[in-house]
């Protein structure tokens, strides 16, 4: 196995666990501001793309 490959499986692994992490509901360990930042911009997309489906429903 070369360092290369070392390397990108400890980077996986290390996602892995901050994604499972961070989503635990959403007071998992990792809550700098940063990853709050992308959380309430995420919802806020998410929040934004409900609100347009229901008003193509109700037109």
């Amino acid at each position: 196995m070369t360092a290369l490959e070392l390397i990108g499986l400890v980077v996986a692994g290390y996602v892995v666990v901050a994604l499972l992490l961070g989503y635990s509901g959403r007071n998992g360990r990792l809550h700098g501001s940063a990853e709050r930042r992308a959380l309430k911009q995420h919802d806020a997309e998410v929040r934004r793309e409900n609100k347009a489906k229901r008003g193509a429903r109700r037109g």
